[in-house]
Protein backbone atom coordinates (compact mmCIF):
# COMPACT_ATOMS: atom_id res chain seq x y z
CA UNK A 1 0.00 0.00 0.00
CA UNK A 2 1.60 3.36 -0.73
CA UNK A 3 1.60 6.23 1.46
CA UNK A 4 -0.84 7.86 -0.56
CA UNK A 5 -3.45 5.00 0.10
CA UNK A 6 -2.78 5.01 3.78
CA UNK A 7 -3.25 8.61 4.51
CA UNK A 8 -6.64 8.44 2.62
CA UNK A 9 -7.63 5.42 4.49
CA UNK A 10 -6.63 7.44 8.10
CA UNK A 11 -8.50 10.33 6.67
CA UNK A 12 -11.90 7.88 7.06
CA UNK A 13 -10.97 6.78 10.45
CA UNK A 14 -13.78 7.17 13.23
CA UNK A 15 -12.41 10.04 15.88
CA UNK A 16 -11.52 8.40 19.01
CA UNK A 17 -14.12 9.00 21.90
CA UNK A 18 -12.56 11.89 23.42
CA UNK A 19 -12.08 14.04 20.70
CA UNK A 20 -15.55 13.68 19.17
CA UNK A 21 -16.57 14.72 22.95
CA UNK A 22 -14.21 17.33 22.78
CA UNK A 23 -15.58 18.83 19.09
CA UNK A 24 -19.18 18.04 19.91
CA UNK A 25 -19.08 20.58 23.41
CA UNK A 26 -17.27 23.57 21.28
CA UNK A 27 -19.93 23.29 18.79
CA UNK A 28 -22.41 23.47 21.62
CA UNK A 29 -20.74 26.44 23.19
CA UNK A 30 -20.28 27.81 20.09
CA UNK A 31 -24.11 27.75 19.48
CA UNK A 32 -25.15 28.77 22.97
CA UNK A 33 -22.59 32.11 22.61
CA UNK A 34 -24.91 33.87 19.45
CA UNK A 35 -28.38 33.03 20.95
CA UNK A 36 -29.56 34.86 23.59
CA UNK A 37 -31.21 33.68 26.60
CA UNK A 38 -35.71 34.07 26.03
CA UNK A 39 -37.44 36.11 28.28
CA UNK A 40 -38.58 34.47 31.47
CA UNK A 41 -35.22 31.72 31.52
CA UNK A 42 -35.25 30.28 34.85
CA UNK A 43 -31.57 29.78 36.03
CA UNK A 44 -30.87 27.02 38.04
CA UNK A 45 -29.91 27.31 41.60
CA UNK A 46 -29.43 25.59 44.76
CA UNK A 47 -30.77 26.08 48.09
CA UNK A 48 -29.52 25.32 51.12
CA UNK A 49 -31.34 25.46 54.68
CA UNK A 50 -29.81 28.19 56.80
CA UNK A 51 -28.81 26.93 60.51
CA UNK A 52 -28.14 28.76 63.69
CA UNK A 53 -24.69 28.54 64.18
CA UNK A 54 -22.96 29.55 67.71
CA UNK A 55 -20.69 31.98 67.43
CA UNK A 56 -18.11 31.13 70.27
CA UNK A 57 -17.64 27.49 68.05
CA UNK A 58 -16.84 24.52 70.62
CA UNK A 59 -13.59 22.70 70.45
CA UNK A 60 -14.00 19.09 69.59
CA UNK A 61 -11.00 16.44 69.59
CA UNK A 62 -11.91 12.40 68.87
CA UNK A 63 -10.22 10.25 72.22
CA UNK A 64 -9.94 6.94 73.60
CA UNK A 65 -10.83 5.71 76.97
CA UNK A 66 -8.16 4.33 79.16
CA UNK A 67 -7.01 3.49 82.58
CA UNK A 68 -5.25 5.86 84.81
CA UNK A 69 -2.87 3.70 85.84
CA UNK A 70 -1.93 1.63 82.71
CA UNK A 71 1.83 -0.53 82.90
CA UNK A 72 3.17 -3.51 81.35
CA UNK A 73 3.75 -6.58 84.00
CA UNK A 74 6.70 -8.37 84.22
CA UNK A 75 8.77 -10.85 85.90
CA UNK A 76 11.82 -10.10 88.58
CA UNK A 77 13.66 -12.99 87.73
CA UNK A 78 14.72 -14.73 84.56
CA UNK A 79 13.44 -17.88 83.73
CA UNK A 80 11.26 -20.30 81.21
CA UNK A 81 7.38 -19.30 81.31
CA UNK A 82 5.55 -22.50 82.01
CA UNK A 83 1.75 -21.35 82.89
CA UNK A 84 0.47 -18.36 82.05
CA UNK A 85 -3.60 -18.52 83.31
CA UNK A 86 -4.26 -15.06 82.40
CA UNK A 87 -5.46 -14.45 79.39
CA UNK A 88 -6.48 -11.35 76.82
CA UNK A 89 -9.33 -8.99 78.22
CA UNK A 90 -9.68 -11.16 81.37
CA UNK A 91 -11.12 -8.65 84.69
CA UNK A 92 -8.28 -10.13 87.51
CA UNK A 93 -8.46 -9.47 91.40
CA UNK A 94 -5.30 -8.21 94.04
CA UNK A 95 -3.77 -11.57 94.41
CA UNK A 96 -4.46 -13.75 91.60
CA UNK A 97 -1.38 -15.69 89.95
CA UNK A 98 -1.20 -14.11 86.19
CA UNK A 99 1.70 -16.69 84.84
CA UNK A 100 4.24 -18.54 86.17
CA UNK A 101 8.16 -19.84 85.72
CA UNK A 102 10.07 -22.74 86.12
CA UNK A 103 11.10 -22.64 89.97
CA UNK A 104 12.67 -25.83 89.53
CA UNK A 105 16.35 -24.26 90.39
CA UNK A 106 14.73 -21.48 92.81
CA UNK A 107 13.24 -24.64 94.66
CA UNK A 108 16.66 -25.65 95.10
CA UNK A 109 18.23 -23.07 95.96
CA UNK A 110 15.55 -22.48 98.44
CA UNK A 111 16.66 -25.70 100.11
CA UNK A 112 19.89 -25.26 100.00
CA UNK A 113 19.49 -21.93 102.19
CA UNK A 114 17.51 -24.03 104.06
CA UNK A 115 20.26 -26.23 104.97
CA UNK A 116 22.63 -23.55 105.38
CA UNK A 117 20.66 -21.75 108.12
CA UNK A 118 19.91 -25.35 109.96
CA UNK A 119 24.05 -25.54 110.07
CA UNK A 120 23.91 -22.26 111.22
CA UNK A 121 22.03 -22.63 113.83
CA UNK A 122 23.98 -25.99 115.70
CA UNK A 123 27.08 -23.98 115.15
CA UNK A 124 25.03 -21.02 116.82
CA UNK A 125 23.56 -23.74 120.00
CA UNK A 126 27.26 -25.30 120.36
CA UNK A 127 29.12 -21.96 120.65
CA UNK A 128 26.60 -20.64 123.10
CA UNK A 129 26.75 -24.03 125.21
CA UNK A 130 30.81 -23.05 124.81
CA UNK A 131 30.74 -20.04 126.01
CA UNK A 132 28.60 -20.62 129.07
CA UNK A 133 31.20 -23.07 130.16
CA UNK A 134 34.19 -21.16 129.61
CA UNK A 135 32.32 -18.29 131.80
CA UNK A 136 31.92 -20.50 134.68
CA UNK A 137 35.28 -22.05 134.34
CA UNK A 138 36.61 -18.31 134.21
CA UNK A 139 34.86 -17.32 137.25
CA UNK A 140 36.62 -19.52 139.23
CA UNK A 141 39.90 -19.57 137.67
CA UNK A 142 40.35 -21.83 135.75
CA UNK A 143 40.96 -20.83 132.35
CA UNK A 144 42.57 -18.15 130.98
CA UNK A 145 41.41 -14.55 129.97
CA UNK A 146 42.07 -15.82 126.47
CA UNK A 147 40.37 -18.60 126.25
CA UNK A 148 37.35 -16.93 127.48
CA UNK A 149 37.83 -14.08 124.74
CA UNK A 150 38.30 -16.59 121.54
CA UNK A 151 34.94 -18.44 123.17
CA UNK A 152 33.20 -15.14 123.34
CA UNK A 153 34.63 -14.70 119.59
CA UNK A 154 33.48 -17.65 118.45
CA UNK A 155 29.72 -17.31 119.81
CA UNK A 156 29.39 -13.87 118.02
CA UNK A 157 30.95 -15.35 114.55
CA UNK A 158 28.29 -17.97 115.39
CA UNK A 159 25.53 -15.66 116.13
CA UNK A 160 26.11 -13.41 113.16
CA UNK A 161 26.29 -16.63 110.57
CA UNK A 162 22.84 -17.26 111.81
CA UNK A 163 21.25 -13.94 111.04
CA UNK A 164 23.53 -14.41 107.89
CA UNK A 165 21.72 -17.56 107.05
CA UNK A 166 18.33 -15.97 107.78
CA UNK A 167 18.68 -13.30 105.51
CA UNK A 168 19.68 -15.96 102.31
CA UNK A 169 16.91 -17.85 103.58
CA UNK A 170 14.10 -15.11 102.71
CA UNK A 171 16.25 -13.88 99.87
CA UNK A 172 15.39 -17.70 98.70
CA UNK A 173 12.08 -17.15 99.23
CA UNK A 174 11.32 -13.65 97.95
CA UNK A 175 12.89 -15.44 94.55
CA UNK A 176 10.86 -18.13 94.94
CA UNK A 177 7.82 -15.93 95.02
CA UNK A 178 9.25 -14.04 91.79
CA UNK A 179 8.61 -17.00 89.79
CA UNK A 180 4.94 -16.68 90.12
CA UNK A 181 3.17 -13.18 88.56
CA UNK A 182 0.75 -11.50 90.55
CA UNK A 183 -1.50 -9.67 90.28
CA UNK A 184 -0.88 -6.01 92.87
CA UNK A 185 -4.13 -4.50 92.05
CA UNK A 186 -7.38 -5.28 90.27
CA UNK A 187 -7.41 -4.78 87.02
CA UNK A 188 -7.23 -5.64 83.21
CA UNK A 189 -5.35 -7.80 81.19
CA UNK A 190 -4.88 -5.59 77.95
CA UNK A 191 -2.39 -7.50 76.22
CA UNK A 192 -0.12 -10.53 76.10
CA UNK A 193 3.82 -10.30 75.22
CA UNK A 194 4.71 -13.78 76.10
CA UNK A 195 3.72 -17.41 75.25
CA UNK A 196 3.74 -20.60 77.21
CA UNK A 197 7.81 -21.76 76.73
CA UNK A 198 9.50 -18.65 76.05
CA UNK A 199 12.36 -17.59 78.09
CA UNK A 200 11.70 -14.24 79.40
CA UNK A 201 14.36 -12.03 80.54
CA UNK A 202 13.56 -10.14 84.10
CA UNK A 203 12.31 -6.89 83.47
CA UNK A 204 11.02 -8.02 80.41
CA UNK A 205 7.15 -7.43 79.66
CA UNK A 206 4.73 -10.55 79.08
CA UNK A 207 1.13 -8.70 79.44
CA UNK A 208 -0.13 -4.93 78.98
CA UNK A 209 -2.21 -4.08 81.98
CA UNK A 210 -4.69 -1.37 83.71
CA UNK A 211 -6.15 -0.67 86.93
CA UNK A 212 -9.57 -0.80 87.84
CA UNK A 213 -11.47 2.32 89.04
CA UNK A 214 -10.39 5.52 87.65
CA UNK A 215 -10.99 6.68 83.80
CA UNK A 216 -8.65 9.01 81.97
CA UNK A 217 -9.73 10.09 77.85
CA UNK A 218 -6.83 10.21 75.68
CA UNK A 219 -6.63 12.69 72.49
CA UNK A 220 -4.52 14.91 70.79
CA UNK A 221 -4.54 18.35 70.01
CA UNK A 222 -2.70 19.91 67.02
CA UNK A 223 -0.21 22.60 67.44
CA UNK A 224 -2.65 25.06 66.58
CA UNK A 225 -5.33 24.50 69.00
CA UNK A 226 -2.79 24.04 72.59
CA UNK A 227 -3.97 27.09 73.41
CA UNK A 228 -7.87 26.56 73.78
CA UNK A 229 -6.88 23.58 76.26
CA UNK A 230 -5.36 24.30 79.65
CA UNK A 231 -4.82 22.39 82.86
CA UNK A 232 -8.22 22.25 84.53
CA UNK A 233 -10.25 22.88 82.47
CA UNK A 234 -13.85 21.38 82.29
CA UNK A 235 -14.91 19.34 79.16
CA UNK A 236 -17.74 17.20 77.97
CA UNK A 237 -17.37 13.40 77.03
CA UNK A 238 -19.75 11.53 74.61
CA UNK A 239 -19.57 8.02 73.32
CA UNK A 240 -20.32 6.61 69.97
CA UNK A 241 -21.68 3.68 71.25
CA UNK A 242 -24.05 5.56 74.09
CA UNK A 243 -26.22 8.14 72.05
CA UNK A 244 -27.74 10.67 74.69
CA UNK A 245 -25.35 10.08 77.48
CA UNK A 246 -22.48 12.56 78.28
CA UNK A 247 -20.26 12.45 81.13
CA UNK A 248 -18.32 15.44 82.44
CA UNK A 249 -14.11 15.45 82.49
CA UNK A 250 -10.96 17.64 84.02
CA UNK A 251 -8.20 18.11 82.09
CA UNK A 252 -5.34 16.59 84.04
CA UNK A 253 -2.26 16.62 81.77
CA UNK A 254 -0.86 17.90 78.73
CA UNK A 255 2.51 16.45 77.46
CA UNK A 256 5.03 18.87 77.29
CA UNK A 257 6.36 18.14 73.90
CA UNK A 258 4.85 16.82 70.52
CA UNK A 259 4.73 13.81 69.00
CA UNK A 260 7.17 13.48 66.52
CA UNK A 261 5.47 12.18 63.44
CA UNK A 262 2.18 13.62 64.52
CA UNK A 263 3.07 17.25 65.94
CA UNK A 264 0.16 16.97 68.07
CA UNK A 265 0.39 17.09 72.03
CA UNK A 266 -1.24 13.87 74.21
CA UNK A 267 -4.08 15.55 76.81
CA UNK A 268 -5.64 13.41 79.37
CA UNK A 269 -8.83 14.06 80.46
CA UNK A 270 -9.96 13.00 84.15
CA UNK A 271 -13.76 11.28 83.72
CA UNK A 272 -15.76 11.94 86.88
CA UNK A 273 -17.39 9.51 88.95
CA UNK A 274 -20.01 8.29 86.85
CA UNK A 275 -17.60 7.58 84.10
CA UNK A 276 -15.28 5.43 86.02
CA UNK A 277 -17.13 2.13 84.81
CA UNK A 278 -16.91 3.17 81.12
CA UNK A 279 -15.19 -0.27 79.11
CA UNK A 280 -11.44 0.43 78.12
CA UNK A 281 -10.73 1.27 74.55
CA UNK A 282 -14.47 3.04 74.21
CA UNK A 283 -14.02 5.64 71.13
CA UNK A 284 -14.81 9.24 73.04
CA UNK A 285 -16.11 12.36 71.90
CA UNK A 286 -14.74 15.78 73.72
CA UNK A 287 -16.15 18.71 72.97
CA UNK A 288 -14.38 21.83 75.22
CA UNK A 289 -17.46 25.02 75.44
CA UNK A 290 -18.49 27.29 77.96
CA UNK A 291 -19.81 25.53 80.77
CA UNK A 292 -23.46 27.46 80.81
CA UNK A 293 -22.40 30.92 77.84
CA UNK A 294 -26.14 32.51 78.37
CA UNK A 295 -25.97 32.36 82.22
CA UNK A 296 -23.82 32.87 85.78
CA UNK A 297 -22.99 29.85 87.62
CA UNK A 298 -25.59 31.66 90.47
CA UNK A 299 -28.70 31.53 88.08
CA UNK A 300 -27.43 28.17 85.93
CA UNK A 301 -28.78 25.09 87.01
CA UNK A 302 -25.96 23.09 84.54
CA UNK A 303 -22.56 24.76 86.81
CA UNK A 304 -24.55 23.76 90.07
CA UNK A 305 -25.95 20.35 88.93
CA UNK A 306 -23.39 19.26 86.65
CA UNK A 307 -20.29 20.57 87.76
CA UNK A 308 -21.15 21.75 91.69
CA UNK A 309 -22.86 18.55 92.70
CA UNK A 310 -21.82 15.65 90.39
CA UNK A 311 -17.92 16.70 89.18
CA UNK A 312 -16.74 18.33 91.92
CA UNK A 313 -19.47 16.37 94.62
CA UNK A 314 -20.43 19.02 96.77
CA UNK A 315 -23.05 18.25 99.07
CA UNK A 316 -23.85 20.57 101.54
CA UNK A 317 -25.83 23.56 101.47
CA UNK A 318 -25.22 25.84 98.77
CA UNK A 319 -25.71 29.57 98.94
CA UNK A 320 -26.35 31.90 96.00
CA UNK A 321 -23.81 34.72 95.22
CA UNK A 322 -25.25 38.61 96.94
CA UNK A 323 -28.37 39.32 94.57
CA UNK A 324 -28.21 42.56 95.24
CA UNK A 325 -25.04 43.20 92.49
CA UNK A 326 -25.69 44.38 89.59
CA UNK A 327 -23.69 41.34 87.65
CA UNK A 328 -27.31 39.84 87.67
CA UNK A 329 -29.88 40.98 85.36
CA UNK A 330 -34.22 41.04 86.46
CA UNK A 331 -35.27 42.21 89.49
CA UNK A 332 -34.49 41.16 92.94
CA UNK A 333 -37.53 39.07 93.18
CA UNK A 334 -36.43 37.32 89.75
CA UNK A 335 -33.20 37.16 90.66
CA UNK A 336 -34.37 34.86 93.47
CA UNK A 337 -36.77 33.16 91.92
CA UNK A 338 -33.77 31.78 89.41
CA UNK A 339 -31.01 31.09 91.74
CA UNK A 340 -33.34 28.87 93.73
CA UNK A 341 -34.81 27.17 90.50
CA UNK A 342 -30.66 26.63 89.57
CA UNK A 343 -30.53 24.60 93.00
CA UNK A 344 -29.45 27.28 95.24
CA UNK A 345 -30.65 26.22 98.92
CA UNK A 346 -30.57 29.50 100.02
CA UNK A 347 -30.53 33.10 98.61
CA UNK A 348 -28.25 35.77 99.86
CA UNK A 349 -29.00 39.55 99.89
CA UNK A 350 -26.84 41.63 101.66
CA UNK A 351 -27.41 45.77 101.14
CA UNK A 352 -30.26 45.52 103.54
CA UNK A 353 -32.74 47.25 101.39
CA UNK A 354 -35.63 46.73 103.19
CA UNK A 355 -37.96 46.49 99.86
CA UNK A 356 -35.58 44.24 98.34
CA UNK A 357 -35.67 42.45 101.36
CA UNK A 358 -39.36 41.81 101.39
CA UNK A 359 -39.51 41.25 97.93
CA UNK A 360 -36.61 37.99 98.68
CA UNK A 361 -38.84 36.88 101.47
CA UNK A 362 -41.89 37.10 99.46
CA UNK A 363 -40.22 34.86 96.47
CA UNK A 364 -38.97 32.34 99.15
CA UNK A 365 -40.36 29.12 99.71
CA UNK A 366 -40.62 27.51 102.84
CA UNK A 367 -36.96 25.67 103.63
CA UNK A 368 -37.83 21.55 103.09
CA UNK A 369 -36.62 18.49 101.46
CA UNK A 370 -33.00 17.69 100.72
CA UNK A 371 -32.33 21.95 101.13
CA UNK A 372 -33.77 21.65 104.21
CA UNK A 373 -31.76 18.71 105.43
CA UNK A 374 -28.09 20.06 103.72
CA UNK A 375 -28.76 23.33 105.68
CA UNK A 376 -29.18 21.82 109.33
CA UNK A 377 -26.35 19.57 108.92
CA UNK A 378 -23.90 22.92 107.74
CA UNK A 379 -25.59 24.70 110.94
CA UNK A 380 -24.78 21.70 113.21
CA UNK A 381 -21.31 22.19 112.08
CA UNK A 382 -20.86 26.22 113.59
CA UNK A 383 -18.65 25.86 116.60
CA UNK A 384 -18.85 28.53 119.17
CA UNK A 385 -16.61 31.66 118.37
CA UNK A 386 -13.55 32.42 120.43
CA UNK A 387 -13.63 35.11 122.91
CA UNK A 388 -12.65 38.80 122.06
CA UNK A 389 -11.84 41.69 123.85
CA UNK A 390 -13.70 44.49 122.04
CA UNK A 391 -12.16 47.33 123.14
CA UNK A 392 -8.41 45.66 121.99
CA UNK A 393 -9.72 44.64 118.69
CA UNK A 394 -11.22 48.13 118.07
CA UNK A 395 -8.34 49.54 119.30
CA UNK A 396 -6.31 47.42 116.95
CA UNK A 397 -8.71 48.07 113.95
CA UNK A 398 -8.36 52.44 114.39
CA UNK A 399 -3.96 51.61 114.43
CA UNK A 400 -4.60 49.03 111.12
CA UNK A 401 -6.73 52.39 109.70
CA UNK A 402 -4.36 54.84 110.37
CA UNK A 403 -1.35 52.89 108.91
CA UNK A 404 0.34 53.37 112.18
CA UNK A 405 2.94 50.58 113.94
CA UNK A 406 2.19 48.95 117.10
CA UNK A 407 2.57 45.91 119.01
CA UNK A 408 -1.33 44.51 119.91
CA UNK A 409 -1.64 41.13 121.56
CA UNK A 410 -3.61 38.56 119.48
Amino acid sequence: MSRRDRRAKRAFEPLPIWLAAVTASLAMLSACSKQTAPAGYARAVIALPVEAVDASQAAQFPGEVHSRFEMPLSFRVAGQLVARPARLGDNVKKGQALAKLDDADALKTQASAQAALDAAEHRLTFATQQRDRDEAQAAQNLISQLQLDQTRDAYASALAGRDQARQQLALARAQLRYHTLVAENDGTITSEQAEVGQVVAAGQAVFGYAWSGERDVFFSVPEGQLAAVSVGQIATVSLLSMPGRSYAGRVRDISPAADPQARTYRVKLALDAAGQQLPLGMTAHVEFTALDPGLPATTSSTIIGQVIRRFIGFSGALMSDDISMGALSGSIGERTRRSLAAGCDLVLHCNGNLAEMHDVATQCPELRGAALERTERALASRRAPDDIDLHEARARFSTLLAGQRGTVTA
